[in-house]
């Protein structure tokens, strides 16, 4: 059930981080390679960790306890990534256009958070994944085999 759950609270985010994104590009410049290039480097900056950690909760889905600390962290991820996109998004659309622009580096430090945080829960739940998975075997292998033809649990 929590596996399902963040795998929802991944694509909401996602939805979120793609929006906010199309919401930056008002101004796509003088090439359009350039500019849809860049869009691709961010989108992937930015869903990538969400993606990642979407693929990761189908793969500790057999494990309750996993399953709840990914939603719980994925939640705390989304939770303040998309906010911090979303502010970072309305200063951008709403500052002065008259005032000269610098460059802004927060989009790129929230991706890189994102990313090693996504890595290092990859690092800490696969291996121990595999070993609840090796310390308890599947339940076909837990079921005894009674003569009368059927699998009793």
């Amino acid at each position: 059930m929590f596996w399902k759950l963040s795998l929802l609270t991944s694509s909401v985010a996602t939805a979120i981080s793609v929006y906010n994104l199309v919401a930056l590009t008002e101004n796509w410049g003088p090439s359009f390679f350039a500019a849809s290039l860049m869009f691709t480097v961010v989108a992937v900056l930015l869903v990538g960790p969400y993606v990642t950690l979407g693929i990761l909760a189908s793969f500790v889905r057999s494990h309750r306890v996993l399953s709840i600390t990914l939603f719980v962290f994925m939640l705390l991820i989304s939770v303040l990534g998309t906010t911090f996109l979303s502010l970072e998004t309305y200063a951008y659309l709403s500052r002065n256009k008259a005032l000269p622009e610098g460059t802004d580096l927060g989009i790129f430090f929230l991706g890189a958070v994102q990313w090693i945080s996504a890595i290092l829960l990859w690092c800490v739940m696969l291996p121990v994944n595999f070993y609840l998975g090796r310390r308890n075997p599947q339940l076909e292998s837990n079921q005894v085999i009674h003569r009368g033809g059927g699998i009793k649990p």
